[in-house]
């Protein structure tokens, strides 16, 4: 056993310097580089699709036990939107109306949902 374990250590030394940043989150780095790269069309809607998707899917109960994560992501892309994009953020802010409309659905399926528990058909 220890002879494996010496050797996959082995192996990982002779790979070269992981992209750990020691956080436990190994992709972070790759996250942000890509995300610079990108256009700032594509990080529009980069931005939108993930505020959107929480607000059609996350339960209440959910976003708040995750919200320090979800702050701490959202003040690193909205930083990396500063410095690369601010045009982006002025984008998002005047797309607002989506979002309202994501929640009406999320309302309209909770709805439905309750509907069919109750042994409703579908309106």
């Amino acid at each position: 056993m220890k002879i494996r374990l010496n050797s996959a250590r082995k192996a990982r030394s002779d790979a070269g310097p992981s992209r750990s940043t020691g956080s436990g989150d190994t992709g972070a780095p790759g996250r942000w580089q890509a995300l610079r790269r990108r256009s700032p069309d594509v990080r529009f809607h980069v931005a939108k699709n993930r505020y959107l998707t929480i607000l059609r899917n996350d339960t209440v109960g959910g976003y708040l036990r995750n919200l320090p994560f979800i702050l701490a992501r959202d003040a690193a892309t909205v930083g990396v939107l500063l410095l690369t994009s601010p045009g982006v953020l002025g984008r998002l802010w005047r797309a607002r109306g989506r979002f309202r409309e994501a929640l009406r659905r999320r309302r309209l399926d909770a709805a439905r949902q309750a509907h069919h528990v109750q042994g409703g058909e579908d309106p």
